[in-house]
């Protein structure tokens, strides 16, 4: 509410200013004129009946005329700025009471409220000045001060200025108009000159209508004050906008009501009544703003305090909490709501954090150490642990063991645990070891400290200053540590991704101040969608001189990562196949920061993937990306017209049109609508049952569980991954025929061994690796794919990646068997094939619909050319079916090597129309239906580019030797064999609940010579 530890928000700020407590004057016949008794609303003296209601105890403002409240307050000569020397006690005790983020710092936004200079002239008989606006001028040089020790405190200083919009109907109730809005401007001048120097993000100004159950008929409607509330100087602007006399008024804001660089903050729960607002209401109110403003200038607010003095007991406690809970539902509803607007499918705005690797450190001077029992509990709550026990002088020879041991561990970020000073000293010592080995590409490592003060811990880690508090003496007590140690990890290490910073926010003023963007009425390229390859064209374009602009239908870019990824999705390709840093550099979205290393490792994750997308949207110019427009239709130019391309999109039911010489179509074709497993019996099941996309299961407990997998594609090994990982008891995968799933060391040979002038690999490495991989197979006791040895992979399928997947197989965790669910009962499923599977969780992973119906759509074209061409300038740069021959060329079966190569094509396409035309869109190039398109089909294409055009001859070899030579940097064959080789072997101890399997138990690693075949 603001205001415990004071009477009320206004009368600490008139006795610091000392302002007298003298007897009032004579009460005057207008109401302007009533120096300390206090103002009366208008609209209570249109309601006598109602006003008796009111004793005039306890408020701020006369709400009944027969019961005046008196203020009591005059100002009888020159005002002197209130003394800096004694802190606002109240201000020192809510600061005192906060965590910090440092000296002086309080985390999070927390705020401290003071009136505006009009406010506390309103309360206030002026017997000295004789003129208004002398006396606001003078009360604004003498609430500087005050002003600025809120801002020194830390705390964010929240003006409260109903002075702005009650003031109409109170004390200035007789004045017209006009005269009124000459009082808002001196009213809102004197709360920027009494802000001085002060930062406006570091100021919210409050502007309401009275915090009094009125009928408020009276009330001045906002859009007239907008002119006056974008002049005030601060980024917060919290207005009233949930009672029912002013929840009307969203419809008057428009993108320019407030200054680009300002931040509304609608009142969206009514704090004068008890009735608590549904949260899906809440939700419809931001969205009403968001829509306008964008969701960058929108925030949930209340529409006053709960109170406006401590006698105040119309909202008691209990509601105003039940009223804030719904607050929080309602900008978590509306914050979801925002981010899949216009998708076809509902994900998460949040993707959880991964798996840590941790590492125990216990010193030989810290006289507790941690019993047995305590060290597996934590062992069991972490994917990988180590443990080292520090005897006395040996740290050295310790030190040396561990940094040997973490050498190669590069799957997981590194987390240290240091139970001790020395362990402390030991574990830095360590990290700084790993941080300079430049022999391969890792994940960051952070260090925390347990039984060590916090100051002694935040000397050895600024990543992590504090302490996790004391050594853990009980397995209960280490799984609270675990659980602390995770989150701290998630945080220090930015695990975790929030998508709401893929929202787009316009940089420019103009573009701000024009709300969402709309299309570009001209552009020389349109690109339409903003996944991983839209962006990356739109960079390499911009790169070469070209004016572009990029379109998306969603409110957010990313594409399917953004939109299907779980939080424990993983590319389905070595960082050969994904990388970005000849964009990005070896470093993510802030290159200065060391704190965040390249979030572009082997296998990203889906949290490392969208912080590239993040960074990658960074780099285009401002405004490029323009969220929430959907295409309608592609329509050729005719050349007596100049040629090129008008895009008819709709955003906001408005239409627009945009011409442009060249359009790049960068929506996915393979991933379109999810197929939803549905099955008779379904309610019948007692289980979970769901679908294995967009975080559906996030936060499932797993272990224990007996898990069901149906379907055999990326998504389905995704899950069979994320189940086993977390501890699940077994895994059975139900599919129609058996994918193909490889190691993840055959994936990244074919991408780091070497080419011939074809881009082929040699026959002799081939057959070798296809021996090994096929001794796998065996060895683990997995089903080999029924298309072998005549076909790698079935028709329609893609290659999964998987080390688990055989290892998983060899523990007795995994099995598959031919069919589909046909039924559910109360404990289990059954198969076609006869079977009934007993099952804790029902996972669907059953595909896609593909989306190709979309490119014909827009286009009205039903055939491409395997040049990725539809017409001339007019691209369909989108993934296709992954048939048989995909995988002996440089693309290496990776959508983001067929797009960074395709992008140079358009560019020399647009450039060179004359001498490349003929292959891209020529009568010579071979066409095909475009739900029929084949990865063979544009790599054959490719390869007659590269033989008969030097531009795109010499861009293909510049992308492959930039690509291997940043895999020799970072990843080289060697190194990569023996990180390989021991996650390989960790594997069966995460899959065994963290105890270590007998190397004579494993499942061999079969591939210690495949450096050499590099």
């Amino acid at each position: 509410d603001g205001e415990w530890g004071r009477d009320n928000y206004v009368s600490s700020l008139v006795e610091r200013l000392g302002l007298s407590a003298a007897a009032p004057s004579p009460v005057a016949s207008k109401a302007g004129d009533c120096g300390c008794i206090a103002p009366c609303a208008a609209d209570m003296r249109d309601v006598p009946l109602y006003a008796k209601r009111f004793t005039a105890h306890n408020g701020l403002i006369t709400l009944n005329p027969e019961r005046p409240v008196r203020c009591a307050v005059v100002c009888e000569g020159p005002l002197t700025p209130a003394s800096s020397a004694s802190p606002d006690p109240a201000l020192t005790n809510l600061v005192g009471a906060l965590p910090t983020n440092g000296p002086g710092r309080p985390r999070g936004g927390a705020f401290y409220t003071c009136p505006s200079p009009g406010t506390v002239a309103g309360f206030c008989e002026d017997r000295h000045y004789g003129d208004y606006g002398k006396f606001i001028t003078a009360l604004a040089d003498a609430m500087r001060p005050e002003f600025e020790s809120v801002v020194a405190s830390g705390a964010l200083l929240q003006v409260d200025a109903p002075d702005l919009a009650m003031g109409r109907h109170s004390r200035f109730a007789h004045l017209s108009d006009s005269e009124w809005m000459e009082v808002a401007e001196m009213n809102a001048a004197a709360i920027n000159r009494a802000l001085g120097g002060i930062h406006p993000s570091r100021v919210r100004v409050h502007v309401c209508w009275g915090n009094y159950p009125g009928p408020h008929h009276r009330d001045i409607g906002v859009e007239g004050l907008w002119p006056v509330l974008s002049k005030l100087r601060c980024k917060y602007l919290l207005v009233e906008g949930a009672n029912s006399r002013h929840a009307h008024e969203w419809a008057s804001v428009t993108a320019s009501s407030l200054r680009p660089d300002q931040v509304l903050v609608p009142g969206v729960i009514d704090t004068k009544a008890p009735n608590v607002e549904h949260p899906q209401l809440i939700c419809e109110r931001l969205m009403h703003y968001a829509s306008v403003l964008g969701p960058h200038r929108v925030m949930a607010g209340t529409d006053c305090g709960f109170a406006s003095t401590a006698g105040s007991t119309a909202i008691t406690a209990d509601v105003a909490w039940l009223k804030m809970a719904s607050l929080v539902e309602g900008a978590r509803l509306a914050t979801e709501a925002y981010v899949n607007l216009n998708a076809p499918f509902k994900s998460p705005v949040i993707l959880r954090t991964t798996g840590i690797r941790a590492v125990l450190i216990a010193g030989p001077d810290h006289k507790e150490q941690m019993p047995a029992a305590a060290v597996d509990a934590l062992r069991g709550s972490v994917w990988a642990f180590h443990h080292v026990e520090l005897g006395k002088g040996q740290a050295s020879a310790a030190i040396d063991a561990i940094s040997d041991d973490l050498r190669w561990a590069i799957d997981l970020p590194i987390v240290f645990v240091a139970v001790g000073a020395q362990a402390s000293a030991a574990a830095a010592e360590v990290s700084k070891r790993l941080a300079a080995d430049n022999s391969m590409s890792r994940r960051p490592s952070v260090i925390f400290t347990l039984g060590v003060a916090g100051a002694a811990g935040a000397a050895m880690n600024s990543l992590a200053p504090e302490s996790l508090g004391e050594v853990p003496r009980t397995a209960a007590d280490a799984r609270v540590t675990a659980d602390a140690l995770k989150a701290a990890a998630s945080r220090a290490l930015s695990q975790a991704f929030d998508k709401r910073v893929l929202v787009p926010v316009p940089a420019s003023p103009a573009a701000a101040a024009a709300g969402i963007a709309a299309p570009p009425a001209e552009t020389e390229v349109l690109i339409v969608g903003a996944g991983l390859l839209g962006l990356y064209a739109a960079h390499r374009l911009t790169k070469e001189g070209f004016n572009v602009a990029v379109v998306e239908q969603r409110m957010l870019i990313g594409g399917i990562w953004s939109m299907y990824a779980n939080s424990t999705s993983q590319v389905n390709s070595s960082e050969g196949g994904y990388s970005l840093k000849s964009i990005l550099g070896t470093t993510s979205a802030a290159p200065a920061d060391e704190k965040n290393p390249s979030s572009n490792r082997d296998h990203s994750t889906a949290a490392e993937i969208l912080k590239d997308v993040k960074a990658l949207g960074d780099t285009l110019p401002v405004d490029t990306i323009r969220c929430g427009i959907k295409v309608l239709r592609v329509t050729p130019i005719p050349a007596s017209r100049g040629g090129g391309y008008e895009v008819m999109s709709l955003r906001d039911e408005q239409t627009f049109t945009t011409r442009a010489k060249g359009v790049i179509l960068a929506i996915n074709d393979r991933v379109g609508i999810p197929r939803s497993l549905q099955v008779p019996g379904m309610p019948k099941f007692r289980g979970v049952m769901t679908d294995g996309i967009a975080d559906n299961l996030a936060g499932m407990d797993w272990v224990g569980k007996d898990v069901i997998v149906a379907g055999m594609g990326a998504f389905a090994v995704e899950n069979v991954r994320t189940a086993l990982e977390h501890g699940a008891r077994s895994v059975t995968v139900v599919c129609r025929r058996h994918g193909t799933v490889c190691p993840k060391i055959i994936d990244y040979l074919n991408f780091v061994k070497p080419f011939d002038e074809q881009y082929r690999h040699s026959p002799i490495t081939n057959i070798k690796q296809m021996q090994q991989w096929s001794k796998l197979y065996k060895k683990s006791g997995a089903t080999i794919p029924e298309t072998w040895p005549k076909k790698i992979k079935h028709d329609g399928h893609t290659i999964s990646v998987s080390d688990l997947w055989f290892v998983a197989h060899h523990m007795g965790k995994l099995r598959t068997t031919v069919g589909e669910v046909e039924s559910m009962y109360e404990s289990g499923a059954v198969i076609t094939n006869g079977e009934r599977i007993p099952a804790d969780i029902v996972i669907g992973c059953i595909g896609f619909v593909r989306n190709t119906t979309l490119c014909e759509a827009l286009t009205g074209m039903d055939d491409v050319g395997h040049s990725n061409y539809l017409s001339r300038d007019l691209m369909y740069l989108a993934d296709a079916e992954i048939d048989e021959g995909a995988f002996n060329s440089f693309f290496g079966s990776s959508v983001l090597e067929y797009g960074k190569f395709f992008t140079e094509v358009f560019i020399e396409g647009l450039r060179n129309p004359a001498g490349v035309g003929e292959m891209l869109w020529g009568d010579s190039v071979p066409r095909t239906p475009i739900h029929d398109r084949k990865w063979s089909q544009y790599i054959a294409a490719g390869a007659r580019l590269i033989a008969n055009n030097d531009y795109i001859r010499d861009a293909a070899a510049t992308q492959v030797a930039k690509r291997t030579k940043h895999f020799l940097e970072t990843l080289p064959p060697a190194a990569y064999v023996a990180a390989n080789r021991l996650e390989w072997e960790e594997l069966h101890t995460r899959l065994n609940g963290g105890v270590p399997v007998p190397k004579a138990d494993q499942l061999p690693y079969q591939f210690d010579m495949a450096a050499d075949w590099c």
